[in-house]
């Protein structure tokens, strides 16, 4: 059943780029070289990435206004359109993906929508992860790691996207912005994200702009310092604009209920986990993990597994 329910899921990929508004400015992702990303397990993308392939390069989304607007009009043929021909049928799920997340790096930056993140967080952390192990698909799969770890960051003249959730520790130089933000978080595998702000004098005004995932059903509590701030949501991003100062902190606990799909599958928050048979509620962590140390579902006749350690 594993093996059918992972095959309906990766034919079920959506290749489609929405429309969207597109900005008059584009964003500035923070370069990959300005982060340090501290996930000791494969969710941390540039280490995923290189140990897989080291031959794998970063390509930097490079497009003008004109050539986004043109991207965004795509449909899914195109990508097909792509396919090496000498690949085989059963990696195409996973060169798909890979395909997916180059456009949506140049589609990000010229709409700043959080829907692209969701979609990308989605593929990173379930297809790309799990193609690494798949030779003919190893080196898509890695480049789209590194564009992935691209993503973590953006900026404009008001302030810092956070797109992705990693451990990780930037030093953010753009747009006439200086400053440290310290990631604190065990996510994908657990709820809380910490933000700590630094480099910057006090009473320094900037918008941080934290996404709000499109999986987070119920509402949602965030903190600054400490004490519950009131909630703004601007294309799908939290929108914190106020003055700070260096040591400031933001923290979020998402809600990584596992839920049971359609299609029998499982997800927590974006993780999708493949059941060895037909799942029921309760559902809860194993006392098992995977060789790659992540946790296990079970229930009632079933356990889950990662569908990244697959």
């Amino acid at each position: 059943m594993r093996r059918l329910l992972i095959v309906i899921w990766l034919l079920a990929i959506s290749l489609c780029m929405p429309a969207q508004k597109i900005l008059k400015r584009e964003l500035h992702y923070v370069p990959t070289d300005s982060i340090a990303f501290l996930t000791a397990d494969k969710t941390n993308l540039l280490v995923a990435a290189w140990a897989t392939d080291s031959t794998a390069k970063l390509r930097q989304p490079i497009i003008s206004r004109s050539e986004a607007r043109k991207l965004l009009r795509k449909s899914s043929k195109d990508s097909f359109e792509q396919i090496p021909p000498t690949l085989s049928p059963q990696y195409y799920p996973f060169f798909l993906a890979a395909q997916r997340i180059e456009k949506i790096a140049s589609a990000l930056s010229w709409t700043g929508n959080a829907a692209f993140v969701d979609a990308a967080e989605s593929l990173l952390l379930n297809e790309i992860l799990m193609g690494l192990g798949r030779k003919p698909v190893e080196h898509a799969c890695a480049e789209a790691l590194l564009q992935g770890a691209l993503m973590t960051y953006m900026t404009d003249r008001e302030g810092v996207f956070v797109n992705l959730f990693q451990n990780c520790f930037a030093h953010i130089v753009s747009d006439g912005l200086d400053l440290t933000l310290d990631q604190i978080t065990d996510f994908p595998f657990s709820p809380r994200v910490k933000l700590r702000i630094g480099g910057i004098p006090s009473q320094t005004r900037l918008k941080l702009r934290l996404r709000k995932p499109s999986w987070q059903k119920e509402p949602l509590a965030l903190y600054v310092n400490g004490h519950e701030t009131d909630i703004e949501t601007i294309n799908g991003y939290i929108v914190i604009d106020r003055l700070w100062k260096s040591g400031d902190e933001v923290y979020v606990d998402f809600d990584l209920t596992p839920r049971i799909m359609p299609d029998m599958t499982i997800v927590s928050g974006a993780l999708r986990f493949i059941p060895d048979n037909v799942p029921a509620e309760p559902i809860s962590l194993g006392e098992s993990t995977t060789t790659q140390g992540h946790p296990i579902l079970q229930g009632e006749g079933f356990t889950a597994m990662p569908m990244m350690d697959l």
